[in-house]
């Protein structure tokens, strides 16, 4: 695995990649981890879709829903700091 790591390292397009993607996640995480930190609705879904059921749910859990968020933001930040990214 250690040597798949390092051949993938020394290819500069797939590095680039890499930074990419986890850019463009993080920027996916923190905004809809505030909007679940500041204890607002995810989505506009009614609550007759599955789904909407769903969000409907965990929004009414209003700890688990803030704290979804608050992992949400911190996945986020992780992301970014290249010495946490396997967290």
């Amino acid at each position: 695995m250690d040597r798949a790591v390092r051949f993938a390292r020394s290819i500069p397009a797939l590095h680039r990649f890499t930074w990419m993607t986890r850019i463009l996640l993080a920027m996916a995480f923190l905004p809809t981890g505030a909007v679940k930190m500041l204890n607002r609705r995810f989505t506009t879904i009614s609550v007759e879709d599955p789904i909407g059921l769903f969000f409907e749910t965990l929004y009414q859990t209003t700890d688990l829903w803030i704290f979804i968020g608050a992992m949400q933001m911190l996945a986020a930040v992780f992301l970014l700091i290249p010495g946490m990214r396997t967290l």
